[in-house]
């Protein structure tokens, strides 16, 4: 395994060898997907494979940099050329490592996959391949809290553009602007009900909204909750100040284009760095598949 740190781009990053990466695929050949669905206890026997494969040491150093508000993000690379269930092994032997991760969607797993294609009118925004993803955090619901958050690209296909946007809020220009500005208020964060994405958090959710100020502090750290989507205004003026905070974090010179190969994931602290994505260009056979899991501390 080997380690990297660029402290200017404040993410760690872990390369691993193929050797390590086959040597935890043998040892949990036996382990298959419907196992991992239905039998909880052999997610973690994968994370106890995964530290024999690359070395103890790991777990205690990945916890740590999540929870290090100068990083709080690692990028791990396993290798090209592996399998979906490959792939679904290995980041569920990450997670574990982490802690228990949350309900993913109404089917009850713990990790979910996206599909993102060639499509303008795609059912959820996440999805729309041709505007820039907006910056954000996850985390909407009162019982939906998020500490850390996976992204692992698992295949691409014709694909041109779509990097990971990434902004610490620590590196942000306009953060004290924005956080002592009278419009940052506690905020409603959730969806109304007749919103026709409602019927689907419903069934994980109990659909308890959160309340929160969109820039908050602990600690003296700079911290931020935000989902453009899903933050919802009761005055004309707190409707103009996240158009101003968003056009803002949106035109930082910080943000960060990071490109992921598949095969590799991005780990990050949610409570300080902001996350997005870039367009795709735009190509009639675009394809991109990647898993999603998320917990806390």
């Amino acid at each position: 395994m080997k380690l990297g740190t660029a402290q200017q781009d404040r993410i760690r990053y872990y390369e691993f060898s193929q050797d390590q990466t086959l040597d935890f695929l043998a040892a949990c050949h036996d382990i298959n997907i419907h196992d991992l669905h239905f039998m909880p206890y052999k997610r973690y026997l994968l994370s106890g494979h995964l530290l024999e494969a690359v070395g103890e040491d790991f777990q205690q150093s990945l916890n740590k940099c999540l929870r290090d508000y100068a990083s709080g993000c690692a990028i791990l690379a396993f290798g090209q050329g592996l399998t979906q269930d490959d792939q679904i092994k290995i980041s569920t032997a990450v997670s574990h490592l982490i802690s228990e991760p949350a309900v993913q969607g109404p089917g009850g797993n713990y990790y979910g996959i996206t599909k993102i294609v060639d499509d303008d009118n795609p059912k959820f925004k996440l999805m729309f391949p041709y505007e820039d993803f907006s910056l954000h955090t996850d985390g909407v619901f009162e019982d939906n809290p998020v500490d850390w958050l996976m992204m692992m690209k698992l295949r691409e296909h014709q694909v041109s553009g779509g990097h990971s946007r990434l902004l610490h809020m620590a590196d942000w220009e306009a953060y004290d602007i924005f956080h002592d500005d009278p419009g940052n208020q506690s905020l409603r964060h959730g969806l109304l009900e007749k919103d026709g994405r409602y019927n689907v958090f419903r069934k994980f959710s109990t659909m308890e909204p959160s309340h929160s100020a969109i820039l908050y502090k602990r600690d003296s750290q700079r911290r931020v909750k935000f989902v453009d989507q899903y933050v919802i205004p009761r005055t004309i003026n707190q409707a103009r100040f996240i158009a101003r905070f968003q056009l803002a974090i949106e035109q930082s010179r910080h943000v960060r284009n990071v490109a992921l190969p598949p095969g590799s994931m991005i780990i990050l602290n949610n409570h300080f760095w902001m996350h997005g994505r870039s367009k795709f260009e735009r190509h009639p056979q675009l394809e991109r598949e990647q898993l999603r899991q998320y917990g806390c501390f």
